[in-house]
């Protein structure tokens, strides 16, 4: 990985994932029950992400594709988010970071 300051944030490039967390901007609070293996995931999602229960009765929120990736790094790359632990300390998950952009 390849870290460049920038005044709106820390700009990623030179990696590569292959899995991603998720594959749309809408989630739901259902799909994030199924895929979400870690606690410390679940707790970020639950934690920051505004649930608004739709008219079908399920629960769901709006991610962005950078905390999208961020979630991916944290349960499918723990090479990755050793380096982003090293680079930015403990609370990663809240500094940002955009990924190829």
């Amino acid at each position: 990985m390849k870290f460049i300051p920038k005044i709106s944030g820390t700009m990623v490039t030179d990696f590569k994932m292959d899995k991603m967390l998720f594959h749309k901007q809408i989630i739901t609070l259902a799909e994030c029950m199924e895929k979400v293996q870690r606690q410390e995931t679940m707790n970020w999602l639950l934690d920051e992400l505004r649930f608004t229960k739709g008219k079908g009765g399920d629960w769901y929120a709006l991610i962005d594709w950078d905390t999208i990736m961020k979630l991916s790094i944290l349960e499918y790359y723990p090479d990755y988010e050793k380096e982003m632990l090293d680079r930015f300390g403990e609370n990663w998950l809240n500094h940002y970071i955009r990924f190829n952009h």
